[in-house]
């Protein structure tokens, strides 16, 4: 069952900048909806992924420069050993 706008919503959001500089990319929405929301979501998880991949990173390269340092915990204890 797809989804309509009222006629005014869809005229109101087509006169917006945002519409008019971003056709090409909103226009998938009507042709690939599922793709559209997939892609989002896994670009979403790997910027995470990088982040939390980069924290444990730049941890572990401070410990090896400091040798004093405490060992790096994470909180989960099975992962900790």
């Amino acid at each position: 069952m797809p989804f309509k706008l009222p006629l005014s919503v869809r005229n109101l959001l087509k006169a917006t900048k945002f519409w008019q500089e971003n056709y090409i990319f909103l226009r998938e929405f009507k042709y690939f909806p599922k793709v559209v929301i997939l892609a989002l979501v896994f670009s979403f998880l790997a910027a995470t992924f990088e982040g939390v991949g980069i924290g444990f990173l730049l941890s572990f390269l401070q410990s090896l420069t400091n040798p004093d340092a405490a060992p790096i915990q994470t909180g989960i204890g099975w992962f900790d050993v």
